[in-house]
């Protein structure tokens, strides 16, 4: 390939990988304002949501467990559980088997909460049912847990 070939095709690339990424900002701006939208609905940010349901999908996890979880600042992370524990949603407790370590519980009142967030956003999941099925939303996904894992 000559140098001339070699410059056109790098551009090509790159332009291309830039529009890429342009559409991506437009789907993930368009999905997360509806489901931004849904969530206002029931007092809940997309961040808290987030949060909220890894707990309960963890398990009495330790804030850094959750942290590899939701992939936000240590900082964002302890606002947040600090918030759902003003709400009384989550409650912190030292781990029986290393006190030195605290995990992350959500109360009944969590639980209850988590219920009726899920319920409202069953509508916003129908309408995104349209636009990226459940088989592209999980390559979305380990496409994005590849990205985050590269030296990008």
């Amino acid at each position: 390939m000559t140098g001339a070939a070699s410059t056109s095709s790098s551009f090509l690339r790159t332009k291309g990988m830039a529009q890429a990424l342009w559409d991506l900002k437009s789907i993930q701006s368009a999905l997360t304002s509806g489901l931004e939208v849904a969530l206002s609905e029931v007092g809940f940010t997309a961040d808290q949501f987030q949060v909220l349901f890894s707990i309960s999908k963890l398990g009495s996890p330790t804030m850094g467990e959750i942290l590899g979880d939701v992939n936000m600042a240590n900082a964002s992370l302890s606002r947040i559980v600090d918030s759902l524990e003003d709400r009384a949603l989550a409650f912190r407790l030292p781990n029986p088997s290393d006190r030195r370590r605290i995990t992350v519980n959500l109360s009944d009142m969590g639980v209850a909460k988590l219920d009726q967030v899920l319920s409202s956003l069953s509508a916003w999941a129908s309408a995104s049912d349209g636009v990226i099925d459940v088989e592209m939303a999980e390559k979305l996904r380990a496409l994005a847990q590849k990205i985050g894992k590269s030296d990008l």
